[in-house]
Formats: structure tokens, C-alpha cells, sequence
């Protein structure tokens, strides 16, 4: 039986190279269609499988958690979803918990966004490390190649730092001993290397070029001693939990837990807060956790993407099954006379299968490297840093033959147990043979409509997702965007400056206004304050988010002013516990304050035997501060001197930005000559926020148009076929003869009929990526 099979399948893999080889251009169109549907559906699922191997390769990754908060806020009815804890937690549910096995913190310097490096006379900027605790490296795995992770963090001051810095610090992978100052948001302290590392384990959330023991002083030693356990939620938080642990019960112990050590201050601050605990796995795929420093990639994007794969198979699939079906005529009289010597349908069925198979096949072949060609462009396309090592591993081959046979038999089915159902006597007189033809045919029409279908709803996507991008990115936001430029003072000696560059820069003729501020529209804003007005307490205050500026910020910003005034330097607070603000619209409204009684008023916040008073100087235009996908939330903005602040924005009014920069740059070397002059534009920085659409935008766009390549050849080639057939009918017959001329005419009418069908079909498809797309960011264009 054995050797029967083996024989039978060689025969019908003969049979279908021959087929394939005379009939060269159904092949070839079949075989481009395969090729380029299988190469997008290839990508795809190898950026999905990238995007989902975040944090696969610890060696307990089912055993680690990272602890998670919600809270709510005095008179806020919104929750908010923090992807941090305060500093005390983990320590204390390792002390109270013996299901924890480690627990390690992390924090990145707050407000810094790039941290300076000191080598010698060299100085880098690098996006900023974290400082974590000395157990770090015994939770979260890195490859070390240099140094002990379960010691390299043990002594104060020292430093772990990635292969790649190292080699740009120190042109050496092993520079264990080396000194590095690091500065910013702070004074610069020496670290001694005390490891390297590098990702060649697996992609983590949390990526970072160093890391620096906590017990280093300042923010390290702050978190260390931090005995805040409703407040500070800044610290990212990791826990080990003992092998077969049930998190849920552990979870269910924490509202016990957090109301045992900080029930007080919790009251205090008239705040809900309550923990989770969030497996690491699944941080990547988790966006919308407020102060997540991580790159997160949605699993509802990623599984849009698997729809979209699905979608671009099966049109090549569909497309198959019509280019397969259409040459029915030619391969009648073949089956009739294999039928008619006694071949069973099973073989024939197999036959068809074979050849679907066969060239499935081949387009995997040329699609793997038709991949590997255009990786670099599809990953600068996407933003990604892809691989393709299908065969390193089983579960990369074991994919690549799960998707040939799939779309082999998908693709091949109908074909089959249509071409394998002609009668062969009726075949052999030369009547069609088919029982049922009426219902085949329909079938086969339902088969082009269902393909334009997808494809057009694959079109009406990418368009959707580009228009509204596009209109995000142009949408009001309650401040002037364009022509702003961003100067950067990353260190606290840069700082002592601000002022004197902000008024240099103002004398250029291209700088209209120019303003110093904390944090830059568009950033994350981390600090907040429960405020109540007069005659209440803090049973009804609002949480106010705010942030610092100098008197130059609406004006540069072209912010509207509703009432009130403008800052002046003599708004600067000479008493602890007081200052005086700007607050937005929304402040008013959430504490029922009328606009005309604003300027002037006094709102209070109470903490512990601490009581801090703001007076409001005027009313703004809300704005969105931070992106779309934020609310417009009570903000406001307190006056704060130059020298504290850490961003100026100029308003330039200038086409010529090359002369503009130059001479900026050299009012940067006059006052700070020893720090890397930086730059650059708000509306870019902006546009920046919206990376994961952007990269939405361009997948959808590149592989519809890839899929899409040879929609119009496939799409009249069957309709080319069956007017060939039923023109070898009727050649001798004299109407058909006298019509000759019209002969493309069915053709084009068939065409515009499936694109008829298909759009009515698509339409709500298109309402479908609208709506979601409008609720993502509360749009109404």
C-alpha cells in the first residue's frame, strides 16, 4: 500500500510539473500572485512573531509579574492606569509575602530625556539609563559579556552598560573598571563600569543602553528611602514569584496588603488606589498604562495585521480557484478520458491538489527570498528590526509548511472537486459535463465578487487610516505648532543658561517670542495636585496636572488667554507652599468656578500638615498638552525663573533655517561651550506620538498595494479564458461570426458589474475603520 502511495504521488507531482510547463502564462500569472500574496502574508507574520517574542526568553517568564496601579483621584471620575507603583511596594510584599521570591525596582531620572556622558574630554548624549535595584539582573535576563549580573550592581556607583555604548565609549567590549560621569536632571556623578551586555537573549520592554545601581544617591537613594505608599507612583516594579504560585490569589491579597501600610495616607490624600499584578510577557502588548516608558505595540494592531494577512491569502487564494475553474474547458477532456479508463475521483482530486501544492510551493521558494530582499526596505518602512531565520529554529520551518499546505489546499479545494466532478460521457459528446453548471457558475461569480471585496476593503483601509492620520496630525490642538523650534538643556550646569539664551535668541529678527519651560507640549507631564476652591476641603478637590513656565509661554505658543492676565517675573513664589498659576478651562469647570471670578482666587491642597496655595493670575484655552489620545484634563501652568527649567521654544519666522541655526548655534557656544548643540521642531516632535498609526498606515498602504500588484491581469485572464471557450463553440457560427467585434464587451461588462458588487459589499468595512479610528482619538472629522 506503501509503495502504491509513493508511486501515485510521484505520477500526479509528474503530471503536474507538465501541466504547469505547457500552459505558461496561467502559470506565471498563478505563480505572481502566489508569490507576492505569500511574500506580504510572510512579512507580516514575521513582525507580529517579532512584536510577540518581547520578554519570551527569561527563564521563569511565567513566574514574573510587574506590579501595576490603579488610582483615582479627589473628585475625578476617571481612573487612571499607571504602569507604576510607589517606591515601598515590592520591598514590602516581599517582606509580607512568601510567594515572592525576588522583587527589583526601576526608575529613570524624571524629566530627563537625555542623559550626558563623560569619558575623558568626550561627551555623548544618550537617552537616559535606569537606576535599579542591586537583585535587577537576577529578575529581568540579559546576555552579559562581560562582568557578574548577579553582583555587577552590588557596589554604589557602578554601572552596566550595553556592547554597543561600550564600543562608543570605549571602542572595546570589556571596559570593566572605566569611569563614566553621567549627568542630567541632576549633578553628574562618576559610575564604574562593573558589566556589558547586549539583547542577543530576546527583545525586552525594558530597553536600555545603561543601568546604575540604585544605591547611587539622589533619585536612587530617595526611592531607597521612600516611605510613600499612596503617593510617588513612579517606580516600575518587578516580581519573581515562587514556582507554582497562583497570581490571582496573591493578587486578591493586595487590597489587604496596601490598606495595612498606607490606609492613612491614602485618606490623607482622599485617593483610591488599588495594584495588579501584570505579566511581563504581555507589556509589550499592552499600550494606554499611563508613565510607561516602554515601546508598546497593541495585540489589537497586531492581530489588524493577522486579519490583513489573512486577507491578502486568501485573495490569492481566490484568485487561484478562478484562474484554475476558468480553464475548465481545457481540462474536461482530460478528466473525461481518465474517467473513463477507470480513475477514481479520489485521484483525480488528488492530481488537482498536487498541482495547487506544487505551486505553492515554488511561490514559497521565491517569496523567502523575495523577503530577505526587500527586508531592509519594509523594516525602515515599518520601523522594525526583523529577522528572517526561518530555518534556525522548528517552529520557523514548522510555519513556513503549516502556510504552504494551508494555501495549497485552500487554494486548490474548489478547483478539485470541481474539475474532478465532469461526467465523462457528457465530457467525451462535448457538453460541458458539469452537474449542477448553473450553481458552478454562480459560485465562481460569488468567488471574483468575494475577491474584490477583500481587496477593496483592503483599499478603503489604507485610505481611511492615511486621511485620518493625516487629519491628526493637522488638528488644532489649542496651540501653534508650526515654526517652533525646541532648544534642549539637558544638565543642570545648562540650566544656570536658559535665561540668557532665551533672551540672546530673542534678539535675531527671525525669533518672534521665545519662552523656557519644564516640559514641551506633547511630553509626558507627571506632576499633579489636588486643588479645591474656597469654603471646601479636600473632599472636593480636582487633580490638577501642571507643569513650569516663564511669562513668555502663551504668547509664544499662541495660546489663548480668556480672562486674567499674563506672567511676570515678579510672579516668582518667595514663600514655600505657595505660587502663582494659569489654569486651563477644565479647572474651572470640575470645580464649578465662573470664569469672571477666576483671577485672583486662591486654591488650596492639603498634605499631611502641609498646606499649598495657588493663585490663579489667569484663565487659558484648554489645550491638549500631551497628544490626541489624552482628555482635555484640569492642567494649568505655574511661573517658575528660567533657571530652573529645562526647554526653550523660539517662535521662528523664517524659510532660511540653515543661516537661522547658525547663528543660534553660535549663541549656544558663547554660552555653553563645552555642551553638543541641539535642536529640533515641535510639529515633528509631535507627529512622533503617533508612530504606531504612522506604522499602521504604511503596513496597510505597502502590503495592499503589494498584494494588489497583478489585481488586473488575474482579474480578466479567467473572464480572457471563458470567452475563448465559447468562442471555440460557436467560430462556425455566422451570429458569432457577425460579433466578433463586440467580443470584449462581456468582459468589460462583467468588470464593472464585480466592481460594483464588491464596493456595496466593502462599503461597511470602510465605516467600520472610520468609527474606530474616530473613537482611538476622538475625532469628528
Amino acid at each position: 500500500m506503501t509503495q502504491y502511495l509513493n508511486i501515485m504521488f510521484q505520477n500526479n507531482v509528474k503530471i503536474a510539473f507538465r501541466n504547469l510547463w505547457r500552459n505558461k502564462t496561467f502559470s506565471f500569472i498563478n505563480l505572481f500572485g502566489l508569490t507576492t500574496g505569500t511574500a506580504c502574508c510572510l512579512y507580516i507574520l514575521l513582525y507580529v512573531q517579532d512584536h510577540r517574542s518581547y520578554d519570551q526568553h527569561h527563564s521563569e517568564a511565567g513566574n514574573l509579574y510587574r506590579i501595576i496601579s490603579d488610582l483615582q483621584l479627589p473628585n475625578d471620575q476617571a481612573e487612571m492606569h499607571m504602569a507604576t507603583c510607589s517606591p515601598p511596594i515590592p520591598m514590602g510584599m516581599k517582606s509580607d509575602f512568601p510567594e515572592v521570591e525576588q522583587a527589583a525596582r526601576a526608575c529613570r531620572p524624571m524629566g530627563v530625556e537625555q542623559s550626558l556622558l563623560r569619558v575623558g574630554e568626550q561627551v555623548f548624549f544618550e537617552k537616559p539609563g535606569y537606576y535599579v535595584d542591586s537583585n535587577f539582573f537576577q529578575i529581568l535576563e540579559y546576555q552579559f559579556v562581560a562582568g557578574d549580573p548577579a553582583h555587577a550592581l552590588d557596589e554604589p556607583f557602578s554601572v552596566v552598560i550595553s556592547e554597543d555604548l561600550s564600543q562608543k565609549l570605549f571602542k572595546t567590549n570589556d571596559p570593566i573598571g572605566q569611569t563614566i560621569g553621567i549627568g542630567g536632571g541632576g549633578d553628574e556623578q562618576k559610575f564604574k563600569v562593573t558589566g556589558v551586555f547586549n539583547s542577543s537573549l530576546g527583545k525586552s520592554h525594558l530597553h536600555s543602553e545603561f543601568f546604575m545601581t540604585m544605591n547611587s544617591g539622589g533619585i536612587g537613594e530617595f526611592i531607597r528611602t521612600n516611605d510613600s505608599w499612596a503617593g510617588n507612583n513612579f517606580v516600575y516594579s518587578y516580581l519573581r514569584l515562587k514556582q507554582g504560585t497562583n497570581p490571582a490569589a496573591l493578587e486578591a491579597k493586595l487590597p489587604d496588603f496596601l490598606q495595612r501600610h498606607g490606609a492613612v495616607q491614602l485618606e490623607q490624600l482622599g485617593m483610591k488606589k488599588s495594584l495588579h499584578l501584570q505579566p511581563i510577557a504581555s507589556i509589550h502588548t499592552t499600550p494606554g498604562l499611563t508613565a510607561d516608558q516602554a515601546t508598546n505595540t497593541s495585540s489589537r494592531f497586531l492581530n489588524m495585521l493577522l486579519l490583513i494577512a489573512g486577507f491578502i491569502q486568501m485573495v490569492a487564494c481566490i484568485n487561484f480557484m478562478n484562474l484554475t475553474t476558468a480553464r475548465s474547458t481545457k481540462r474536461a477532456q482530460e478528466v473525461g478520458v481518465r474517467k473513463a479508463v477507470g480513475a477514481p475521483r479520489i485521484s483525480l482530486i488528488g492530481q488537482f491538489l498536487s498541482e495547487s501544492l506544487l505551486l505553492t510551493a515554488i511561490s514559497m521558494l521565491m517569496a523567502i527570498p523575495l523577503v530577505g530582499l526587500l527586508m531592509p526596505f519594509l523594516n525602515n518602512l515599518t520601523g522594525a528590526s526583523i529577522e528572517i531565520a526561518f530555518t534556525k529554529n522548528l517552529q520557523g520551518i514548522g510555519l513556513v509548511g503549516a502556510l504552504v499546505v494551508l494555501t495549497g489546499l485552500v487554494a486548490g479545494s474548489y478547483p478539485a472537486f470541481y474539475l474532478s466532478s465532469f461526467r465523462p460521457l457528457a465530457v467525451l459528446r462535448g457538453t460541458s459535463g458539469l452537474k449542477g453548471n448553473a450553481g458552478a457558475t454562480w459560485l465562481r461569480k460569488g468567488l471574483v465578487v468575494s475577491q474584490f471585496a477583500i481587496s477593496s476593503a483592503l483599499v478603503i483601509g489604507a485610505l481611511i487610516v492615511h486621511f485620518q492620520l493625516d487629519y491628526m496630525l493637522e488638528k488644532d490642538l489649542g496651540f501653534e505648532k508650526k515654526q517652533k523650534v525646541v532648544f534642549p538643556f539637558r544638565t543642570t550646569e545648562s540650566h544656570a543658561a536658559v535665561a540668557t539664551f532665551r533672551n540672546e535668541i530673542m534678539r535675531l529678527p527671525e525669533v518672534g517670542s521665545a519662552s523656557a519651560m519644564a516640559v514641551c507640549p506633547g511630553q509626558m507631564v507627571y506632576n499633579d495636585l489636588p486643588l479645591y476652591k474656597p469654603g471646601q476641603d479636600m473632599n472636593s478637590a480636582t487633580a490638577v496636572r501642571f507643569t513650569y513656565c516663564d511669562e513668555n509661554y502663551l504668547n509664544t505658543l499662541k495660546i489663548k488667554l480668556l480672562a486674567g492676565r499674563q506672567f511676570t517675573q515678579a510672579d516668582t513664589s518667595t514663600q514655600e507652599g505657595t505660587a502663582k498659576a494659569i489654569v486651563s478651562e477644565a479647572v474651572l469647570n470640575h470645580l464649578g468656578i465662573p470664569l469672571e471670578a477666576a483671577p485672583g482666587m486662591v486654591l488650596s491642597s492639603d498634605f499631611e500638615d502641609q498646606r499649598i496655595k495657588i493663585t490663579v493670575v489667569g484663565v487659558m484655552q484648554d489645550y491638549l498638552y500631551q497628544n490626541l489620545g489624552s482628555e482635555m484634563d484640569p492642567f494649568m501652568v505655574i511661573y517658575e525663573q528660567p533657571n530652573r527649567l529645562a526647554h526653550v521654544i523660539a517662535d521662528v519666522n523664517t524659510a532660511d533655517f540653515p543661516s537661522f541655526f547658525k547663528k543660534t548655534e553660535a549663541t549656544w557656544k558663547s554660552v555653553l561651550p563645552s555642551l553638543p548643540f541641539e535642536y529640533s521642531f515641535l510639529d515633528e516632535n509631535l507627529a512622533q506620538l503617533y508612530s504606531s498609526e504612522q506604522n499602521l498606515s504604511r503596513i496597510i498602504s505597502a502590503f495592499t498595494f503589494g498584494s494588489h500588484l497583478d489585481f488586473l491581469p488575474r482579474s480578466l485572464w479567467p473572464r480572457h479564458l471563458h470567452g475563448r471557450a465559447a468562442h471555440e463553440r460557436n467560430r462556425y457560427s455566422k451570429s458569432a461570426r457577425s460579433n466578433d467585434g463586440r467580443a470584449c464587451w462581456p468582459d468589460v461588462k462583467g468588470l464593472f458589474e464585480t466592481c460594483a458588487a464588491g464596493i456595496s459589499y466593502c462599503f461597511p468595512v470602510g465605516l467600520f475603520f472610520h468609527e474606530k479610528m474616530a473613537a482611538r482619538f476622538r475625532l469628528s472629522h
